[in-house]
């Protein structure tokens, strides 16, 4: 059986180098910062113009959401928000979900915060919502 408590209550996950924190209105800023960097949303295939209380919105709604778990990336050394990382989609008939992360900048790219923060996310659902699939949204 999912566990959509653990969704609901996502846990702060600690790596060696990140703190993943469950996103909310605290981070509105960055993810708006984030969403300022036309080359991620070219990648990301956005084409959506979102609107800061679009985003509030959206960030305000995720405490009380048991389909899906966002998190912040945080680096542990100094606190600096580094991107998100989210299990969405979920199907309880199938014990599945999709995966998706950004960084929040492109000079964040290739350092393997993106690693850490895929390796600690994947375990969560597996290990703690009890998953059986977990796809990739590219």
């Amino acid at each position: 059986m999912v566990n959509t408590d653990a969704l609901l209550h996502p846990r702060t996950l600690n790596t060696a180098r990140l703190r993943l924190e469950p996103l909310g209105l605290r981070h509105l800023e960055h993810v708006m910062q984030t969403l300022e960097h036309q080359e991620f949303m070219r990648l990301t295939g956005t084409h959506v113009h979102y609107t800061r209380f679009e985003v509030q919105r959206l960030l305000s709604t995720l405490p009380r959401r048991n389909d899906r778990a966002d998190w912040a990336i945080v680096r542990r050394s100094d606190g600096e928000y580094v991107g998100e990382v989210v299990l969405n989609e979920l199907d309880v008939f199938n014990h599945s979900m999709n995966f998706r992360i950004l960084l929040a900048t492109p000079d964040l790219v290739g350092q393997g915060y993106g690693t850490e923060a895929t390796n600690a996310a994947v375990q969560y659902g597996f290990q703690v919502v009890g998953l059986h699939r977990i796809r990739l949204g590219v």
